[in-house]
């Protein structure tokens, strides 16, 4: 494991440091100049404490913990060049100390000067061996700058220490990729997808992977659930940057509390999502995202009427948000408000008419007033719309069944059965339905036989006792 690593932990981090008690090295150092025209771009209170730090600088030249703590604020202030510059000179003082070391290479990074990057992030790893965000920044920098052998050795021991790290996979299958091993990439982001599937890049790079092996309506879901949750993308916390983080303008600092918000909705932990949700809003009132998935958040938890106030708190911000009339209306159904479910939905697909999600959804509640025939049509719309549509093609297959269009419900169920996942089972055992009811007992066996073993291997034993009931029945007809 890495060594305990000492870091700042306040915003006016500065004003805090004793500078008579740190001792510096004695050698001839060369400060950078401060540009007025920099300096006066930050807000008052952190000019002030540039101003009185620097002078204190002036003052001992050669003290590498002044020097990174400018450094340190230059960078949350993306003054990325004057950043390098006192991170060089704390690095030449102190080479032991960690931070300065990461720090500077993560502004080279940020500077696109790679190759020094990855010699920092190095460096950085001689000193603290186990640090997983510097590990996973180095694989990074090593596949952008090309040295995919290097990067594939380096997420493969990352792997080895964290074999449930989404992140890491998808950057295995990227180098991969490079070097076309395209079936193992494939695994490789399939499990990225399995193990965050709110991943939208590893859904995309997914896609990319199956078309590019034949499997095109695979290709559609993934492609499908990029442009659901291109945004999303799974963060591995930092401790050593949340220093930086920490002194960054409040609009920024919304950003980061969304996306540990994310990461803490990915751990399971809910109330905490929507703990760092408030604060980005509290940051950035403006920040849409936050208030959806707040909403969202305070749905699965059961709390209606808090995800109610802050969908709409969202459609006040933008009265054209897809996501925040689409899960309102996903709220009004699980709240049984039907005729309000249907006006958001509605609403969506005057948004954009090629919502699937919206299409599938209003054919639900239509098929829960009993009209069926617009229940059909909505969900042949949302197959339209997206054929991939995977819930659509269950729906619209189980509606025929119930008119005893048995052959054009199996017809309509079967491209959804793959990939296999916890909705397989559902998928199968319609299908046993199906080719039951048209008489052909043996294929009612065989896809009830694999419903039912599919239904255990995902732990849905209810599920598993119906089929096993339907099983009974069905072996005790003629065939």
């Amino acid at each position: 494991m890495a060594r305990n690593l000492i870091y700042p932990s306040t915003v006016l981090l500065l004003g805090l440091i004793t500078f008579s008690s740190i001792l510096g090295r004695s050698q001839e150092t060369t400060l950078p100049a401060l540009p007025p025209e920099i300096v006066s771009s930050l807000p008052l209170e952190i000019r002030e404490n540039v101003t009185r730090t620097y002078e204190a600088l002036q003052a001992s030249p050669t003290n590498p913990t002044i020097m990174g703590q400018l450094g340190m604020i230059f960078q949350a202030y993306d003054q990325l060049e004057l950043a390098n510059q006192l991170y060089g000179m704390a690095v030449t003082a102190a080479p032991e100390t960690f931070e300065w070391v990461y720090y500077q290479a993560v502004v080279l990074g940020e500077l696109s000067r790679t190759g020094e990057a990855i010699k920092g992030l190095q460096r950085a790893l001689e000193i603290a061996p186990q640090y997983l965000p510097a590990r996973l920044r180095l694989a990074e920098y090593q596949y952008d700058d090309g040295h995919w052998e290097e990067s594939i050795r380096l997420y493969r021991d990352i792997l080895s220490d964290f074999p449930e790290l989404a992140i890491a996979h998808y950057g295995l299958g990227m180098n991969l990729i490079a070097l076309k091993s395209l079936d193992e990439a494939t695994k490789h982001f399939r499990t990225a997808c399995n193990l965050v599937p709110e991943f939208g890049a590893a859904h995309y790079a997914l896609a990319q992977a199956y078309r590019d092996t034949g499997k095109i309506d695979s290709a559609k879901e993934h492609l499908a659930l990029y442009q659901r949750y291109q945004l999303n993308r799974p963060v591995v916390g930092d401790g050593v940057m949340d220093a930086i983080n920490q002194l960054k303008p409040a609009n920024t600092q919304a950003q980061e509390q969304a996306r540990r918000a994310i990461t803490l909705a990915e751990q399971g932990d809910l109330s905490g999502a929507i703990k760092a949700h408030q604060k980005a809003v509290e940051f950035d009132p403006t920040l849409i995202q936050s208030h959806v998935q707040k909403g969202i958040l305070h749905g699965q938890l059961g709390q209606f009427d808090l995800a109610e106030a802050a969908l709409r708190k969202a459609l006040e911000i933008n009265p054209n948000s897809e996501e925040a009339f689409y899960n309102l209306g996903v709220l009004q159904m699980q709240r049984d408000q039907i005729d309000a479910g249907m006006k958001s939905f509605e609403r969506v697909i005057q948004i954009n008419p090629l919502n699937s999600a919206a299409w599938n959804s209003l054919g639900q509640l239509f098929e829960r007033k009993g009209k069926l025939e617009e229940a059909e049509s909505h969900y042949r719309k949302a197959l339209k719309s997206n054929d991939s549509h995977r819930l659509a093609r269950f729906n619209l297959g189980r509606l025929l069944i119930g008119k005893g269009q048995y052959q054009e419900a199996v017809r309509e169920i079967e491209p959804a059965l793959t990939p296999e996942d916890d909705r397989t089972p559902r998928l199968l055992f319609a299908i046993s339905v199906a080719y039951a009811r048209l008489g052909n007992v043996e294929k009612g066996i065989e896809f009830g036989e694999r419903a039912r073993s599919v239904a255990e291997e995902y732990g849905q034993t209810e599920l598993a006792e119906a089929i096993d009931r339907d099983l009974i029945r069905l072996r005790e007809l003629p065939k």
